[in-house]
Parts: C-alpha cells; structure tokens; sequence
C-alpha cells in the first residue's frame, strides 16, 4: 500500500483508504468518487508538485498533494 502522491503516472491504483480528517475535504472527495473500493489514475502533476491530475471513472480532477498523501492505494494487476 503506498500514498496517491507517490503513484507512477499512467498507471492503474485502486483506493484501499481514505484517510482524510477534515470532515468537508472527506465530503468532496466522496463527491468526486475518491473512496475505497474505487480506481484511480494520476495523469499529471503541476504547479511544482503541489497538485496532481487523477481520472477517477474517466473524469479528471486536480487534487492538493497534501490530500493525496492521504489517500492510500495498491496497483491494480491486470489478470
């Protein structure tokens, strides 16, 4: 298991956990499908690092790295 922000790009994750304190961060990305159980790509990152670009059931959003380092995924193996 390792943190959204460390993820390779172009690569398939899936969400194990969700570890977000802040109760309207947790709300937005249970909005935006950011939950366990779901899969998650990082396409891009900008700003210095500061923001990564995800596709999440193919709609991209731009998510804070300090929010990413909070969301823990494992690569999902293709079978």
């Amino acid at each position: 298991m390792e943190c959204l922000a460390n993820c390779k790009f172009n690569k398939l994750y899936k969400i194990v956990k969700v570890d977000v304190k802040d109760t309207e961060v947790s709300n937005m990305l249970k909005n935006l499908m950011v939950i366990a159980g779901e899969e998650v790509k990082v396409t891009n990152s900008n700003y210095g690092k500061k923001a990564l670009l995800i596709d999440v059931s193919g709609i991209s959003y731009g998510i804070d790295i300090t929010v990413a380092k909070n969301i823990y995924v494992e690569e999902k193996i293709d079978v």
